[in-house]
């Protein structure tokens, strides 16, 4: 997804990830309890406005996060179930790069 996001990938066509990392929701077009905030959606992806993308997942028991940007990917699972995920986000957006392979 990373090699995509900068146009390098040979796994999906160029408007293929263009498309998925398009914000798809605007001020004037958005569904009913959902804010610009934090973030947009793309296809399949969070497009936060910090310039992170990610995809998240649960099930009773487990989540998953996601992240990455032009510079860095990052994946968090835990066999514990959090409503609100955000402290974790910010966790990984914070420390992520620190940790980051030169």
């Amino acid at each position: 997804m990373m090699l995509g996001l900068e146009g390098n990938s040979t796994l999906l066509s160029k408007e293929s990830f263009e498309l998925m990392f398009k914000p798809r929701f605007s001020a004037a077009h958005l569904p009913n309890n959902f804010s610009l905030k934090t973030r947009n959606k793309g296809v399949l992806w969070n497009l936060y406005n910090d310039g992170f993308i990610g995809h998240d997942g649960d099930d009773p028991g487990v989540i998953s996060n996601v992240l990455f940007n032009k510079e860095i990917g990052l994946i968090f699972l835990s066999n514990i179930y959090l409503e609100n995920r955000n402290e974790i986000l910010d966790v990984m957006k914070k420390y992520g790069p620190k940790i980051k392979r030169e």
